[in-house]
Parts: C-alpha cells; sequence; structure tokens
C-alpha cells in the first residue's frame, strides 16, 4: 500500500483545550480594551413628615394633609437604589443654607454642619433612611420657604478634590407662594430625567408661577452632574415663622 507523499498529509486539528485558552486570551483583550461600563444607576427620593395628625408612620409630601410642613414637624428621608452604591444626601434650606445629612450625619443628633467638610468613607448601600429608625425625623424649625432634599450617587466614593460646599454654592432665597408646592427632578448621566419617568403625582411641570424654583433647580444640577450618576431633588413647601 502506498503511503502517499508528504503533500498529502493533513494537518492535526488544534485540540479543544487549546481553542479555549485561545479564546480566553481574546476575551480577556478585549476586555482591557473595551472595558464594559457600568449600567446607570436608577432610583428615588422620597421625604416623609410627621405631625400630630400623620401618625407614626408619617406621610410622603405628596399625600393630602402632609403640606405644609410646620415648624416643630419631623421629617425623614428616604433613599432607594437599584444597587448598592456611594450616596450623599444634602439638605439645602429655606435660606438658602446648605446642611451635609448622609454619611456626614448619621445619628439623630446633627454634629455636622459644614458641607465643606470631606465626607466619612461610607460603604455603598442600596437603601437608607436619614435620620435612621422608624418613627424618626429632622425637627423642621426656621422662616417660611421651600426646602430642597438632594440625592447625589455614583459608583466610587467621591474624590478628595471635590468641595460640595464650592459646587452647591449659596442658593438664593425662594419665597412661599403655594403652601402645597412639591417638586422633583432628576439628572441621570449628567442628562434630565424625562417628565413621564418621574413619579407623575410629584412632578410639576413648568408654569409661569413655577419658572423661577425650576431654573435654580437646574442650575444646580447642571453644578453637580459631571461629578454624580444620579441626582434627584425633592422640594417642598415649609411653613415656619
Amino acid at each position: 500500500m502506498s503511503e502517499g507523499k508528504p503533500g498529502d498529509r493533513r494537518r492535526p486539528l488544534l485540540g479543544p483545550a487549546l481553542l479555549l485558552a485561545f479564546g480566553a486570551v481574546l476575551l480577556v483583550e478585549a476586555v482591557l480594551l473595551f472595558p464594559r461600563k457600568p449600567t446607570p444607576l436608577s432610583g428615588e427620593l422620597k421625604v416623609y413628615v410627621w405631625s400630630e395628625q400623620a401618625g407614626k408612620k408619617g406621610w410622603e409630601v405628596r399625600q393630602p394633609g402632609a403640606l405644609p410642613v410646620r415648624n416643630g414637624e419631623q421629617i425623614q428621608i428616604e433613599a432607594r437604589l437599584d444597587r448598592p452604591a456611594h450616596v450623599y444626601l444634602l439638605w439645602i434650606d429655606s435660606e438658602g443654607d446648605l446642611t451635609p445629612m448622609y454619611p456626614w450625619n448619621q445619628g439623630n443628633v446633627m454634629e455636622v454642619t459644614d458641607a465643606s467638610a470631606p465626607p466619612p468613607r461610607a460603604a455603598p448601600c442600596q437603601e437608607l433612611l436619614s435620620p435612621p429608625g422608624e418613627g424618626k425625623g429632622w425637627k423642621m424649625a426656621g422662616p417660611s420657604g421651600l426646602e430642597t432634599i438632594v440625592l447625589l450617587a455614583r459608583h466610587t466614593p467621591l474624590p478628595a478634590e471635590v468641595n460640595l460646599a464650592e459646587r452647591i454654592g449659596k442658593q438664593k432665597r425662594l419665597e412661599l407662594s403655594n403652601p402645597q408646592e412639591v417638586v422633583v427632578r432628576g439628572f441621570d448621566h449628567g442628562e434630565p430625567v424625562p417628565a413621564e419617568k418621574l413619579p407623575a403625582d410629584l412632578f410639576r411641570g413648568l408654569g409661569r408661577e413655577a419658572v423661577e424654583v425650576d431654573e435654580a433647580l437646574s442650575e444646580l444640577m447642571q453644578r453637580l452632574k459631571d461629578d454624580f450618576e444620579l441626582i434627584r431633588l425633592v422640594q417642598f413647601a415649609h411653613q415656619g415663622q
């Protein structure tokens, strides 16, 4: 039997193990060259108020009877995200002054009032209450106006060089014209969240009387959008002194 010519011999096929190893190398190179961006964060911010009529659970500020929030009543801030992230809560009061909430003030006593202080290190979280615990709240005080709660979130800790007090600045005092005023605004990855993606009963569209308020909130989000992947604002009426 003829053995045939050398050129007629077939080269052996690559073994399965070698093929798998070669594929793994290509996959690693693809990941290094084209890293996958994290899925955009999503979440919501709610504010609850306790009064003599609200009972133990309290009312969300959008519910009938919750507004205006009055001096001596208490509010609690609730943030929920679709996955753990580094979260920062801030409060801009009716006089335009900024108070850091989380992770600066994590108990029931307001210890940190200087918003230029760098935030303490905190583990990523998906849900939080400020102050923590059921039926606990921050007591309202001060003159009438619009109070604004700010939720900021990002996948990595806030860099030390980012000064939130400088980013936000002194906000203009906005007089209270509607005691039932409640607004929600949001930015995701630097882009405004469309109205249809925000809670319909919390969203107040632009109106003649609302232009000044909305412009102030939009300017604030513009200053923060490069540092945070998710921004949510809830603004509500406060009937004070």
